[in-house]
């Protein structure tokens, strides 16, 4: 891909590999030779294997430990954010759920990431998951 890119004109391709937070999948990005890794969403991050209703505000310290971790190991990292996070429309009942969210929660750690990126010297960048998941109930779409 790179070179084909290169062939065609262009600069060159940056490929960012998207991860859980294991180390398995830390070594297998590495070997596949990703430039920089993400997450999709870590909507387990500070919740407790049994939790269903879990307030958003406790995922922030979660978050933070998975993304040290990760940048800790010498990963180039964009830090991965959500919205939200309620999947019963596709999982039921019997999942976990983010409650309490709010724009000004998110905000927070939107906030958190670009501080974290910059004690860090992360890309100036960030993902959000996601636009319109309604099915997980992360979106920043009006409906």
């Amino acid at each position: 891909m790179r070179a084909l890119c290169k062939q065609e004109g262009l600069n060159g391709l940056f490929i960012i590999g998207c991860m859980h937070d294991s180390d398995w999948d830390l070594r297998v990005m590495k070997e596949e030779g990703y430039d920089a890794v993400s997450g999709y969403n870590y909507p387990w991050a500070g919740a407790g294997p049994d939790d269903k209703r879990v307030p958003y505000d406790e995922m922030l310290q979660g978050l933070l430990r998975i993304w040290e971790g990760i940048v800790d190991k010498g990963y180039d990292y964009i830090v991965p954010t959500t919205p939200g996070w309620d999947p019963r429309p596709w999982h039921g009942s019997n999942t976990l759920v983010r409650i309490n969210t709010t724009p000004s929660s998110f905000e927070k750690m939107l906030l958190m990431a670009k501080d974290f990126g910059e004690r860090n010297n992360l890309r100036k960048m960030a993902i959000i998951e996601a636009w319109n998941e309604w099915g997980e109930g992360s979106y920043i779409e009006p409906s």
